[in-house]
């Protein structure tokens, strides 16, 4: 097995067309591992922060889902069913367990001995614990919402802060595309989708919300250009010293968050193009900081089952954080997508 920081979990259908698994690359070696091989759709994998488990969301074919987690110290692959259609999740901190949101946009925890708690957050998705553990970011959208926000809860009290994108007009929201913590936890990128030209697309908060940085889609576009399908995607950051790292989709673009890359310091004030290219899409940063891995090939977004996913052929490349030496890392074939570094041990 590769070593913890060169393993990466990602999505394949290369045993069977249509179906997806999980499977595992070495980095270092390019040999694979397969974790599933049967009918469920298996997409989203999340490494625990100690790189022992390896959870992902299992869509079957009677039109349930679960989450399963393979455990690397006993080889087990076990299943949790909360029995409300779990969607996107991430991982808890401080204890045994996962939070997630459901079928009806309500976010919950779920321990690994199958427990749930009580509903945390009504009207909320793509729950992400910050790294240390005390606060939850997540899509908030309802009633006194119009369209979505960026909102923190911090754990172990009713305290939500919500990202304000219009002071004159606080209930007013926009798309949100997606989001990723710091690695100290002080400070949040945000990516937003849509067609305003003078609206900000890439935000940069501290853990409160308060806008710290922000960059308009203009940036990018041609002298003219309206902007419309223009949007900047799968924000990271490169480390902690203020370096962040998006994809630009044009108005052009073949496929949804497919462009360039480009990188940006944490004031969004010098902005450069990472690689030349214009087809990559998922970014996913290594846990130094080196390497990062992207797709490429990515088709339009379709259904398999009810799972949401792309379609057509994706590989997965691999490059240093300065854009050199880009090489193939899987090769198909069909789809292969959402890659997921294994974490380093905490002593590292």
């Amino acid at each position: 097995m590769a070593q913890r920081g060169e393993a990466i979990a990602f999505v394949s259908e290369r045993r069977e067309a249509g179906n997806l698994d999980i499977w595992l690359i070495d980095t270092a070696t390019n040999l694979t591992t397969e974790v599933t091989s049967d009918e469920a759709q298996d997409t989203q994998p999340r490494w625990s922060p100690d790189g022992r488990y390896l959870a992902f969301r299992s869509a079957w074919p009677d039109y349930h889902s679960t989450i399963r987690i393979y455990d690397f110290g006993t080889g087990e692959l076990n299943e949790l069913d909360p029995g409300d259609h779990p969607y996107d999740f991430d991982w808890l901190r401080d204890e045994p367990g996962l939070v997630y949101s459901n079928g009806d946009f309500q976010i919950r925890y779920l321990y690994l001995d199958g427990k749930t708690s009580d509903v945390i957050i009504e009207r909320g998705r793509a729950p992400v614990v910050s790294p240390d553990g005390g606060k939850i970011a997540y899509i908030a959208s309802g009633p006194e919402i119009t369209g979505e926000r960026l909102a923190v809860l911090s754990r172990g009290s009713e305290l939500v802060d919500f990202a304000i994108d219009d002071p004159s007009n606080s209930e007013r929201g926009y798309t949100l595309g997606s989001f990723d913590w710091s690695l100290s936890g002080q400070r949040i990128v945000e990516a937003r989708q849509g067609s305003r030209i003078s609206v900000p697309f890439i935000v940069v908060y501290d853990a409160q919300l308060e806008s710290l940085a922000s960059l308009p889609i203009g940036y990018f576009l041609e002298s003219g250009g309206l902007g419309y399908g223009a949007n900047l995607c799968s924000p990271s950051w490169l480390d902690d010293s203020g370096g962040v790292i998006f994809v630009f989709q044009s108005d052009y673009s073949d496929g949804l968050c497919v462009g360039q890359i480009y990188t940006a310091d944490g004031d969004l004030q010098e902005i450069h193009k990472l690689v030349e290219g214009d087809d990559f899409a998922s970014l996913a940063v290594s846990p130094d900081g080196n390497e990062i891995v992207v797709n490429r090939g990515y088709g339009d977004v379709g259904f398999v089952e009810n799972s949401i996913h792309f379609l057509g052929d994706s590989s997965i490349w691999i490059m240093n954080c300065e854009g050199g030496n880009l090489r193939l890392l899987t090769d198909g074939p069909g789809y292969d997508g959402e890659a997921a570094w294994r974490p380093l041990p905490h002593n590292s």
